[in-house]
């Protein structure tokens, strides 16, 4: 896979907050395929984002949860094999940026099809509770690529 590339050079303080990050967006995954009740998916989201947290695709408005939840509640019972893997990490005291690569686990490791798969950018913060997803974006195809040189 990608990221393990990318481990052997983090700091080991880095290292940490990669292994955070990635355990978290593990856990949102997960927590969303589990989930059974509109409320199951608001504890989920409540456990990876900010409650200021904004989204942003192909660089439009920036939407809240809020905007989001109603097709996000559509998929329930819908299960799709997804994940996400980080191929970049930038940490500067407590805010990390993230370049991760977005689709079916097949694809994203490589031994699929890339362009099936989307690279997106997330701004994570430090909190007391630990990282927290700030803004998650999703631009258009080939905007992140010079990102991950």
């Amino acid at each position: 896979m990608a990221f393990l590339l990318l481990v052997p050079f983090l700091r080991a303080d880095d290292l940490s907050v990669f292994k955070e990050i990635q355990a978290t967006y593990d856990r949102a995954i997960r927590g969303q395929l589990t989930a059974k009740t509109p409320e199951d998916l608001d504890t989920n989201e409540r456990h990876i984002d900010t409650p200021d947290w904004v989204s942003i695709f192909n660089d439009g408005s920036p939407q809240h949860w809020s905007d989001l939840r109603g097709g996000v509640i559509a998929t329930l019972g819908q299960p799709g094999d997804v994940t996400i893997r980080i191929l970049k990490l930038t940490v500067s005291g407590d805010r990390a940026v993230v370049i991760a690569r977005v689709g079916a686990p097949k694809d994203v490791s490589g031994d699929g099809d890339l362009s099936r798969t989307a690279l997106i950018r997330d701004t994570w913060v430090k909190t007391s509770v630990g990282w927290r997803r700030k803004m998650h974006e999703k631009p258009a195809p080939g905007k992140l690529d010079a990102d991950l040189k």
